[in-house]
């Protein structure tokens, strides 16, 4: 691989790692929102300082 390869490959996979990201932040969002729109719920605290999925129970936990 040439060193011109290796920068378009590294290149691409900067371009995915920030796509990624975005998209996670867009996740976290809907989340974030979809816990505070959900009155009754019993993890809709609305003390949650960020979305943090690990802490909210599955869908399989109902």
């Amino acid at each position: 691989m040439t060193e011109a390869q290796a920068l378009q490959k590294f290149n691409e996979a900067k371009d995915l790692l920030h796509r990624a990201q975005q998209v996670y932040a867009q996740a976290e969002k809907a989340l974030q929102a979809a816990s505070y729109s959900s009155p009754g719920q019993h993890f809709a605290s609305g003390t949650d300082s960020e979305a943090d999925a690990t802490q909210k129970p599955m869908l399989t936990d109902y």
